[in-house]
């Protein structure tokens, strides 16, 4: 068993990728890189994904990705310090995670989408059969923390009449060749990025209703 994933998708994925990083960041009387991850849902026909949508656009229709490494940058600036201490993740000497946090930007995207927006607008679970993001290591597992939020996002799919629902997790180790090049231009870094397909690394998992999830393979068409 294997998800099918259309080339055209990381294109995608890799633009909002590049929109998601902030290179060269003065913080702490230093300059650091800073990486928010792209979160796509999933629309999935016979094992094929077919659409997908950044969780931003749903939660905001006036989102325009263009725009983010600003809203980035705009953010970090009128944070607190000690709040930031809080929320970026090192994962290199001179580069940060940004994750989803109740504190400063991008905050809470995922509980934002399925408790204020999904109830009030049902159609949107057409695009809910599964969810991606991006790991900016090599490694591709899930952690602990990731698993329960998928198995959350699963049980609350599960309540929209899916029969089953996939998480996809992106992961790559050359982190400091592809920060290299989200600093010079979007084609650069897309064009190194799908180049560099072969080198990725990928989590597929389909989770169930009531039968225990398990890892599946892909495929790139």
């Amino acid at each position: 068993m294997k998800l099918k994933i259309p080339k055209i998708f990381f294109e995608n994925f890799f633009e909002y990728l590049y929109y998601s990083i902030l290179t060269d960041y003065e913080l702490w009387d230093r300059k650091y890189s800073i990486i928010i991850e792209p979160i796509f849902f999933l629309k999935i026909e016979n094992m094929k994904i077919i659409d997908w949508k950044f969780i931003d656009e749903c939660i905001n229709n006036k989102f325009e990705i263009s725009k983010n490494r600003k809203i980035i940058k705009d953010e970090l600036n009128f944070s607190n310090w000690s709040d930031l201490d809080q929320v970026l993740l090192p994962i290199s000497k001179n580069i940060f995670e940004l994750d989803d946090n109740p504190l400063i930007y991008p905050y809470q995207r995922i509980e934002t989408f399925l408790f204020n927006f999904l109830p009030d607008n049902p159609d949107l679970s057409n695009l809910f059969d599964g969810i991606c993001h991006f790991h900016p290591t090599k490694n591709a597992n899930l952690n602990k923390s990731d698993y329960t939020t998928i198995k959350d996002i699963g049980n609350i799919a599960f309540n929209y009449k899916k029969s089953c629902f996939f998480s996809l997790v992106i992961a790559t180790g050359n982190i400091d060749e592809y920060i290299k090049k989200s600093a010079e231009s979007k084609n650069n870094f897309i064009n190194y990025m799908m180049d560099d397909i072969k080198n990725l690394s990928f989590n597929a998992r389909i989770f169930f209703p009531t039968y225990k999830d398990k890892k599946i393979g892909i495929s790139i068409f």
